[in-house]
């Protein structure tokens, strides 16, 4: 399914959606979308996404860690998972 999203040279970042408040005039203090053609621009939006994406990957694995953690032979460790490396890499050095 194609997007309808039309490119808006007037608007800010060619007029992607995304805007929200209290930023209706568009957030970008350090200037990227001022110099940025329509490739660009749409490069960083794909990487602004993927990045959200791993981001919240991210999360959701350091709070199911906390529960379950069958590798390196820890399951029935009580492990915070602000510790799994250290307490991995103390059973198993060469595996880092």
């Amino acid at each position: 399914m194609r997007s309808k999203w039309v490119p808006k040279n007037d608007e800010f970042a060619f007029g992607l959606p995304g805007k929200t408040p209290p930023f209706e005039e568009g957030f970008d203090p350090l200037g990227f979308t001022n110099v940025a053609s329509l490739g660009k621009m749409k490069r960083y939006r794909e990487a602004e996404v993927t990045h959200g994406r791993v981001a919240m990957l991210a999360t959701l694995g350091f709070v199911v860690a906390e529960r379950f953690h069958p590798l390196f032979g820890l399951e029935n460790v009580e492990l915070l998972s602000i510790d799994a490396l250290t307490l991995v890499q103390n059973v198993f050095p060469n595996f880092f």
